[in-house]
């Protein structure tokens, strides 16, 4: 169960690009996903977004040799701290999401192709993050967390159909050499130091993600998350995308292998 809460968290973490966000232009920015112990290339994870689209943000999720295994799309609707999205990994048949429903707000999951899909009401929490939404909640929450407060938050967990209470909060000093802001993830409770935590950095003048360490929203053959460092170099940001580029993101068929890694 733990490796569950902080996956959730995750999901969101890999969505952090915070002035990316404002632009009206479609534009795109990586990451990669190494192993930690020997370094090597797990998968590489690309973000289209497009404010103007009904889907604003769609990643890619691809393999060493580039062919793409999971897909997701973004629909902030009405509060960007609490958006839609629907995740698809064709390797397990796993699926988890957000969606309206006729009866109001549901959230669903799937663990494998051969199973059915489990989907309850979503339920109602006050200042509550959905997956992206936490690029939204970071943003509104900035001066606290650069200021060493800590911030709690309700947290989306669809795997378990329900909020959990993490913590966000600042464990370094703003380097000045390095202009980055190193923050930390855990679920808020009196047994959160027996659980993993995932650390992540923020370049304080842009307020970007640059990279995060820890278990990974990506699960691997096994069907266990996977634990790696994400790293989101600037060479992989750029501030306008061809529209060919952002429709084959949204049409690049799905492998259901990765081959040996």
């Amino acid at each position: 169960m733990r490796i569950v809460f902080v996956a959730a968290i995750l999901c969101a973490t890999q969505n952090v690009l915070a002035q990316a966000e404002t632009s009206a232009a479609p534009h795109s920015y990586a990451g990669n996903a190494y192993a930690l112990d020997d370094h090597r290339l797990l998968f590489r994870e690309v973000h289209y977004l497009n404010a103007s689209a009904r889907d604003q943000r769609v990643v890619v999720y691809q393999c060493p040799d580039g062919s793409v295994f999971a897909r997701k799309h973004v629909r902030a609707g009405g509060d960007a701290q609490t958006p839609d999205f629907e995740l698809d990994d064709a390797r397990l048949g796993y699926r988890e999401g957000v969606r309206q429903g006729g009866k109001g707000r549901e959230v669903f999951m799937r663990r494998s192709s051969d199973q059915p899909e489990n989907m309850q009401p979503l339920p109602r929490e006050k200042d509550s993050v959905i997956d992206a939404g936490f690029d939204t909640f970071v943003q509104r929450h900035w001066q606290e967390l650069q200021h060493g407060d800590s911030v709690s938050i309700p947290f989306l967990v669809p795997s378990r159909m329900r909020f959990y209470e993490f913590k966000v909060k600042r464990i370094s000093e703003p380097s000045v050499g390095h202009g980055e802001m190193l923050i930390r993830l855990a679920m808020d409770s009196w047994y959160s130091f027996a659980l993993p935590h995932i650390d992540v950095s923020y370049d304080i003048a842009t307020r970007q993600l640059l990279r995060f360490e820890g278990l990974l929203n990506i699960r691997g053959a096994d069907g266990k998350n996977l634990t790696g460092r994400v790293e989101f170099p600037l060479s992989d940001r750029h501030a306008t995308v061809d529209a060919s580029e952002l429709a084959k993101a949204e049409s690049a068929p799905l492998v259901k292998t990765c081959g040996a890694q």
